[in-house]
């Protein structure tokens, strides 16, 4: 093809003439000719392909869809600024800038982009594509020149295409050219440098940065404009070749003749300015935005920084301390539990206390009460009641009759439910006894109907869940491919093709190669009963025959499949008369064509006719219900199944998509039905036991009416005995107003009751945790973990060393004001125990609620028993034996050994610790004279010696007495 360009006559340059026509004065003379064009995994055009051209005209034919636009957008990208739109045949999308994402575009030729498709729930489709999809991919263009003094020149563009790339300058792209042929296979190694510019000058190769030198070395070099107007030129060309229609003269002149406006110029270059003031605007939203997500941050930053503070806080507090670890925070979380829990036990005591008063009181009055209604009775008697009484026992036990006929009544009813029956009257028992042996006769027979019944509905789910299954499976195969042959035969062809290492494309149907022309779609089901087993038959090139038979010997196949082989590469020759089968049909261009297009002339030239009359005017003929007849032999039938005809199976998936609402109708139908079946047959069951039960019983049984009327009757007499006497009658009403008292009275002794045994679990529970508690506080105590906070100093105003806590002796044998197993009486403070006070603290003074005390006695300690564990003794004595002959002995508990307080105050404490009197001059407790007059009064129990000494504590032996 030969370039040229034309210009107006007031810029036109110096022209001047030469052995090829008017030339530029400033040309150098020589005429360059397009020799040869070479793509690159351009378009359809996979991997490297070349077309060369002829010196004078160069025509390019073909089907749609073989890629002549494709060649024609190479040139275009090739040659022309990047604004130019590609052709317009392909490009179906009419909006968007050019060579933009919404219209055909370098990348897009780069990977081969076939089609769009949308995966179900997806919001936006995907391209199918040929390349590029999970690695990287590259394509290239180049078009090589020749002079009438053969020299030759090479311009080339090519694009290196990453994964992610969506638009053209997210790849990396070439722009070259060379003095001589260029064959782009030789590119093919600077791939994996990603077209680096080392690599490429190493090649011989001129690169350009832009497109504008680019352009301005390859006009140059072919002559193409003149005085640097080449752009112009390649513009009008690229307008002539666009492919767009022109429908006026108007915009025929406006489009190839006239140049384009300086104000259109100017308003293109302010619409850029625009766009580009856009985008920045753009960018500052987007800026803007990120701020104030970000911003937040700041705030988080400070709250983060002051928790931080806060567990530095917890941890240097000890608020979560790592196992057991004694911190000042458990320490203060111990004695503020431990006051908790004392309170809490305080409440018990008093509940208690009052739930025990309730629970007497009721009693009382319950005696009270019975000893009254038994006076009633007895002035009944005196007064006749002894006919009253026989006719109570009658109305009770009328009563109790009626309480057995209603609920066999109630049973009855529920067992007839299933039946949908009701018994209202001994007719109606009946004829349902009657019934009820009738089905029980005849059982057998019903029951077995059931079962058959149970079983041709699972049949009919079966078949119907086999038939979804299998549509579903075809659908799905058909989704991934083209064509409409049955799924068994295509996985059947890519077992083949596996085994044979040939693609599926080499290994074609025949009725993937054949489509019926839209005008004769209505004989697409004939046309596919006529051509029979020749549609599902396997192509295959003959020069791989002996290959394929050996390869695929070994594979295994669950249908039977022909192949045939046949010579490729023939021209296709397409049968031009529309009343013959094969002019009816379009064949697929490609290596099988040709040869199909002879088979479909030489033994399926049917001629179609409409009416079966005509069959026998033919040698071959064909109706449009798919009978064919060969002068005395022809064939029928065969409809229903689906065509294999076809370039694509979008048909076929519509006709499956309807089959499958069908079947899924039909299997929904045949669950219903099985349900239903199984719910017979389950009601079958409550049948037999409804009749069943129904033979069982009278209708005495049952007679509800009757046994009310019995019991009126017995209370009318009843009432009669009584409104014959007004003693009586005045006697009959204190017994019921009495044992409406009665009932009241043992509730609420009940409740009292239950309310007792409810506080006495809760006080074992109180007891338990108190008794943790005290063992935590007295280890903090013991090992100087003190507290902090307010009540720090309240809680040490007795010295350090304070455990605050009971006495374990004392816990364990005070576990609740109603334990049995406490000394002192029943239901007594833990504080009180015979007479007088159990214990007291000397610095203290008496306390109730008896708390340890490091250098004062805690209450009332045990007794010591020979040969037992001593309990209730200091951490260093607990364990250990007494022995039996050890005399008994008690700590006497004196002032501190700094004590200001003066001698009376020492011994009234040493009286308040060891008993009612001061110890004599000897150092010995004076034995209380009331303890041996008064019969059964325990004296009190002696302190055991605390071996560890220390300020006010001396152990003297008890005496004799």
């Amino acid at each position: 093809m030969t370039l040229t360009s034309t210009e107006t006559a007031q810029d036109a340059p110096r022209m001047q003439q030469s052995l090829f026509g008017l030339i530029p004065t400033a040309s150098d003379g020589r005429q360059w000719t397009a020799m040869s064009m070479q793509l690159v995994n351009w378009g359809g055009y996979h991997g490297h392909h070349e077309v060369r051209f002829a010196g004078t005209t160069t025509l390019l034919t073909g089907a749609s869809g073989s890629g002549k636009s494709t060649l024609l957008d190479a040139y275009i990208a090739l040659m022309m600024s990047h604004t130019t739109p590609f052709n317009g045949a392909s490009n179906t999308a009419t909006s968007g800038r050019a060579r933009g994402q919404e219209q055909r575009n370098v990348v897009s030729y780069a990977r081969g982009k076939l089609d769009e498709q949308r995966a179900a729930g997806a919001a936006a489709a995907k391209d199918r594509v040929l390349r590029g999809e999970t690695s990287d991919t590259w394509s290239a263009i180049a078009t090589t020149w020749t002079s009438q003094s053969n020299e030759r020149f090479t311009a080339l563009r090519a694009w290196y295409v990453p994964r992610t790339a969506q638009r053209a300058d997210e790849t990396v792209a070439v722009r070259a050219v060379v003095e001589r042929e260029l064959d782009l296979r030789a590119l093919e190694p600077l791939v994996a440098q990603r077209f680096a510019r080392s690599g490429l000058t190493a090649a011989g190769l001129t690169a350009f940065d832009t497109d504008k030198a680019f352009a301005a070395r390859l006009h140059a070099a072919l002559g193409i404009g003149a005085a640097g107007e080449g752009e112009k030129a390649m513009q009008l060309l690229g307008r002539i070749q666009a492919g767009q229609q022109i429908t006026t003269v108007d915009s025929l002149y406006k489009a190839m003749v006239l140049e384009e406006p300086e104000t259109i110029r100017v308003a293109e270059r302010a619409v850029e300015h625009f766009d580009e003031l856009s985008e920045v605007r753009a960018e500052m939203d987007t800026a803007q935005r990120q701020v104030d997500v970000l911003r937040p941050m700041l705030e988080h930053r400070a709250a983060i920084d002051a928790a931080a503070a806060a567990r530095a806080l917890v941890e240097a507090l000890g608020a979560e301390p790592d196992d057991d670890a004694l911190t000042p925070f458990t320490a203060w979380r111990d004695r503020t539990q431990l006051d908790l829990l004392r309170a809490a036990e305080a409440e018990n005591r008093a509940q208690h206390r009052a739930a025990v008063e309730r629970e007497a009181a009721a009693a009382q009055r319950i005696g009270a009460a019975d000893a009254e209604l038994e006076q009633v009775r007895a002035d009944q008697r005196r007064n006749g009641g002894d006919a009253i009484e026989a006719a109570e026992r009658d109305v009770r036990a009328a009563e109790q009759r009626l309480a057995e006929v209603r609920r066999a009544g109630a049973e009855l009813s529920g067992h007839l439910a299933p039946l949908e029956r009701e018994v209202g009257s001994r007719r109606d028992l009946d004829r349902l006894q009657t019934e009820a042996r009738a089905y029980l006769d005849d059982r057998d027979r019903h029951t077995d109907a059931l079962s058959q019944a149970v079983g041709d509905a699972s049949t009919r789910e079966k078949d119907a869940e086999r038939a979804v299954a299998e549509l579903e499976r075809e659908a799905a195969s058909l989704q991934a491919r083209r064509g409409n042959v049955a799924r068994e035969l295509h996985e059947t062809r890519e077992a083949w093709a596996g085994a044979a290492g040939l693609r599926t494309e080499d290994l074609p149907f025949v009725g993937e190669l054949l489509e019926v022309r839209s005008e004769y779609e209505p004989w697409r089901d004939a046309i596919g009963l006529a051509l029979g087993g020749f549609a599902v038959t396997v192509l295959v090139d003959e020069e791989r025959l002996d290959g394929f038979r050996q390869a695929i010997d070994a594979v295994p196949s669950p249908v039977r499949v022909r192949y045939e082989a046949v010579r490729v590469g023939l021209p296709l020759h397409e049968e031009q008369d529309r009343a013959l089968l094969p002019g009816r049909l379009e064949i697929k261009a490609g290596p099988f064509g040709g040869w199909l297009a002879g088979r479909l002339a030489d033994q399926f030239a049917y001629v179609c006719v409409d009416d079966p009359s005509e069959l026998a005017h033919h040698a071959r003929a064909l109706t449009r219900t798919g009978q064919t007849a060969a002068r005395r032999r022809g064939a029928h039938g065969g409809q229903g199944r689906p065509s294999p005809l076809g370039f694509s199976n979008h048909r076929r998936l519509q006709q499956l998509a309807a089959q499958l609402d069908t079947a899924r109708e039909e299997l929904r139908l045949a669950h219903e039905a099985l349900a239903g079946a199984k719910l017979r047959q389950r009601a079958e069951a409550d049948h037999f036991f409804g009749f069943s039960q129904a033979l069982r019983v009278t209708w005495d049984d049952v007679d509800v009416a009757g046994a009310e009327a019995r019991v009126a009757e017995r209370r009318e007499r009843l009432e009669t005995l009584v409104a014959g006497s007004d003693v009586l009658r005045a006697l009959k009403a204190d017994e019921e107003r009495l044992r409406a008292r009665l009932e009241e009275l043992h509730r609420e002794r009940a409740d009292a009751q239950n309310r007792v045994k409810a506080l006495g679990e809760a006080w074992a529970q109180l007891s338990d945790q108190v008794d943790q508690v005290a063992d935590a506080v007295e280890r903090a105590d013991d090992e100087g973990v003190a507290h902090r906070g307010a009540g720090g100093a309240a809680r040490h105003a007795h010295g350090a060393g304070r455990l605050v806590g009971r006495c374990r002796r004392t816990r364990r044998r005070a576990r609740g004001p109603h334990d049995r197993r406490r000394r002192g009486r029943p239901g007594a403070a833990p504080r009180e125990r015979g007479r007088g006070r159990v214990g007291a603290c000397g610095p203290c003074g008496p306390r109730g609620d008896l708390r340890t005390v490091r250098g004062h006695v805690a209450g009332p300690q045990p007794e010591r028993r020979p040969g037992r564990r001593v309990r209730g003794l200091p951490a260093g004595l607990r364990g250990a034996r007494v022995p039996a002959a050890l005399p008994a002995a008690r700590e006497v508990v004196g002032p501190p050994a700094t004590d200001v307080r003066g001698p009376a105050h020492a011994a009234q404490q040493r009286h308040r610790a060891g008993g009612r009197r001061d110890p004599g001059p000897d150092g010995a407790r004076q034995r209380d004279p009331r303890d041996a007059a008064v019969p059964g009064r325990r004296a009190p129990a002696p302190h055991h010696g605390d071996p560890r000494g220390g300020p006010g504590r001396h152990v003297v032996p008890a005496s004799p007495a």
